[in-house]
């Protein structure tokens, strides 16, 4: 039982979320202006972005959209 002088913490569970505009959409990408910053932190992790802890929300942006653009470089080299 939590004292009276604890914090209490809550979890909250929520769902995945894509960001997709109309130009975005026919890009194929999602719309990083829409999304929030834990989302975009959450990007940047799964590209393998450094540093993205301490990067504002301006810096994620572009962060993972110049990562996200490498990765599909490499997938279409690849792919040739």
């Amino acid at each position: 039982m939590c004292g009276a002088g604890a914090p209490r913490r809550f979890a909250l569970a929520v769902a995945p979320t894509t960001f997709h505009t109309p130009a975005a959409e026919a890009a194929g990408e999602p719309d990083l202006a829409a999304a929030i910053k834990a989302d975009l932190i959450e990007m940047a992790r799964e590209l393998g972005v450094k540093g993205r802890s301490k990067m504002k929300r301006a810096e994620l942006e572009k962060a993972v959209t110049e990562a996200s653009g490498a990765a599909s470089a490499g997938r279409r080299r690849k792919a040739s």
